[in-house]
């Protein structure tokens, strides 16, 4: 079985980054994915500071979060900002580029996070979630694909 990790890049308990993210994990769940679910909160590090690399070593969140990364064939990541996260994501992908990893070039964004999603967690916009599924489908599909 395949397996995904998803996450959102925001902190705040009730974002809507991981509102977005778990459903997308909700849809990779349901396309036969083993989905697990990272809260970033739970893997604090500090801003990179080469002197106190030096002197203690790399922070040891790092290697773990680097392991659980690896350990997964795909990853659903749901990235803040203006314009639905459009700008963030940008610089995501070109991380992910650089590090080797394949990205689809199919991304949804969210306008007006704060109005987009009702009580329950749902987006209200059919379309939007329709496209979101579709994208949680194809990192499935694809991460299947390559882990043959």
């Amino acid at each position: 079985m395949v397996k995904v990790l998803a996450f959102a890049g925001s902190l705040r308990r009730d974002s809507y980054n991981k509102k977005l993210a778990r459903l997308a994990a909700g849809y990779a769940g349901a396309a036969g994915a083993e989905v697990t679910w990272l809260d970033l909160r739970d893997w604090p590090m500090t801003l990179y500071d080469g002197d106190v690399e030096a002197a203690e070593g790399p922070p040891e969140n790092a290697f773990g979060l680097q392991e659980l990364i690896a350990a997964h064939q795909g990853l659903l990541v749901a990235s803040p900002g203006s314009l639905g996260g459009m700008r963030g994501l940008d610089h995501v992908r070109r991380v992910f580029n650089t590090v080797g990893a394949l990205v689809l070039p199919a991304v949804v964004a969210i306008p007006h996070a704060d109005e987009a999603f009702d009580a329950e967690g749902r987006l209200k916009d059919e379309r939007l979630a329709e496209r979101v599924r579709h994208l949680a489908e194809e990192t499935v599909r694809t991460a299947r694909a390559l882990s043959k």
